[in-house]
């Protein structure tokens, strides 16, 4: 995993050693439930095979299987960064994240919204794939934020959009009703086709574009 430490700065950011070690562990006893898992990858546009970074973007309630997969199917060559609140639960996720060599650059659009670009900007210019969930850090679910179209206008990079299904799933009573695969089961990712968001555009322009991401995600089998 590349270290880069303006990627995981503590600054105005919550959480410590109880955060660190809840989700360590976390993420080593969920890597060995991954071992009995069987992960497939659709990527008709083949995704994989681009030079540059782009800006993945998954609903926040299929952030587990989509991590799980990603890791385990190993197709990406090149390191990836993840956005992850700045809470005590965004200090767990970010150190069950390191556990699969994912860094992450802590904050949200409702704290440390603006450093939190910049620190993406700089992760996408030091070479890593970013990952962003559009509809969290708190909601509501499904609705896709326009914070990743402006790190897409920012950066000129695409966004590629990931929809995850899982063979059998438990789901939580949270407001993403957030999906844990069940050891053994199968999870299916999808890449679709790269987007481009044009520099200049207008906020009609980002709106459309918000509304056909949130269009694509919705529309596809969600982990069930």
């Amino acid at each position: 995993m590349t270290d880069l430490p303006q990627i995981e700065k503590r600054l105005s950011v919550k959480g410590g050693t109880k955060e660190i070690i809840l989700g360590t562990l976390a993420g080593w006893i969920t890597k060995i439930i991954t071992l009995t898992m069987r992960c497939q990858i659709h990527d008709p546009h083949q995704v994989y095979l681009m030079k540059e970074p782009f800006i993945l973007c998954f609903w926040h309630g299929g952030l587990l299987p989509s991590t799980l997969a990603w890791d385990k199917l190993h197709f990406r060559p090149r390191d990836l960064a993840c956005l992850t609140s700045s809470s005590k639960d965004g200090a767990i996720i970010a150190s069950f994240m390191k556990v699969f060599q994912i860094s992450s650059v802590r904050g949200s659009s409702s704290r440390r919204g603006v450093t939190a670009l910049l620190e993406l900007k700089k992760a996408i210019a030091a070479g890593l794939d970013v990952a962003i969930t559009p509809d969290g850090p708190r909601g509501p679910a499904n609705h896709f934020q326009a914070g990743a179209i402006k790190l897409a206008q920012l950066t000129g990079r695409p966004i590629v959009l990931l929809t995850v299904e899982c063979s059998h799933a438990w789901r939580l009573s949270t407001w993403d009703s957030f999906c844990i695969p069940r050891p053994f089961s199968s999870i299916h990712i999808q890449l679709h086709a790269p987007i481009s968001v044009p520099r200049r555009a207008d906020d009609a322009t980002i709106q459309s574009i918000c509304e056909n991401c949130q269009n694509i995600l919705s529309q596809t089998p969600q982990p069930r």
